[in-house]
């Protein structure tokens, strides 16, 4: 293949969308890029400066500092100012703002000018919620990913179960559903279903069959 490759996946909270993209990416051998860590990492940015409180965020302050963010990923790890904090972006106080934080304009121009770059030189699998209809509209092939409440809250749950014993499944809920709603009815990029994108409910498939079933979308659209 002699030109850049460009795979989305957009979807909601705890749809899979990171994992079947890592597993795209090994076997393809792209880079995945996940947009949704990103903006996790600005997130504990503004976190560890002191801008997040009462659930609320210090717009301003976090504007004026985006200059001084450096995100990047080595070896698939999330990378804040030459830091790995892919496990503390993964905090639930971290996922309590990162809606807040992403709904910002000027945070998501910020990123998603690094998003395009990424893909200047390399082939790339990226997931997040507006892949496919904003940042890379013109991707070679787009994935949407949806699922029942209830399945995405498990799934969320016991992701979470492991790094934090007294994590409370109906906290984790309220917290998929606030986000859900802060997503798709925030006025710049909300989370919407992509033009020409292939939809997918994820409550259908195991993991396996539905990595398979992309990967023969993926290799039909490659062979074109």
């Amino acid at each position: 293949m002699d030109r850049k490759f460009i795979i989305s996946i957009d979807g909601a909270s705890s749809t899979g969308k990171s994992t079947l993209a890592r597993k795209i990416s090994n076997l393809l051998k792209f880079i995945h890029i996940d947009s949704g860590a990103m903006y996790r990492a600005v997130t504990l940015f503004a976190k560890n400066n002191h801008l997040l409180s009462n659930n609320l965020v210090d717009k301003n302050a976090l504007i004026k500092l985006l200059p001084n963010i450096k995100v990047d990923f080595v070896k698939n790890n999330i990378h804040l100012n030459d830091t790995d904090v892919s496990k503390d972006v993964r905090d639930e106080n971290i996922s309590n703002f990162v809606s807040r934080v992403a709904e910002i304009p000027e945070v998501r121009s910020f990123l998603v000018t690094k998003q395009r770059n990424f893909t200047i030189n390399h082939n790339v699998v990226m997931d997040g919620r507006d892949i496919g209809s904003v940042v890379f509209p013109n991707a070679d092939i787009k994935f949407f990913l949806h699922a029942d409440l209830n399945i995405r809250v498990e799934r969320r749950y016991n992701e979470l179960k492991s790094l934090n014993s007294n994590i409370c499944k109906e906290e984790v809920k309220l917290n998929i559903i606030q986000r859900d709603y802060t997503d798709s009815n925030r006025q710049d990029s909300p989370l919407i279903v992509p033009e020409n994108a292939i939809s997918i409910d994820v409550s259908e498939f195991d993991i396996n069959s539905l990595f398979e079933f992309m990967m023969k979308k993926i290799h039909s659209r490659l062979s074109q």
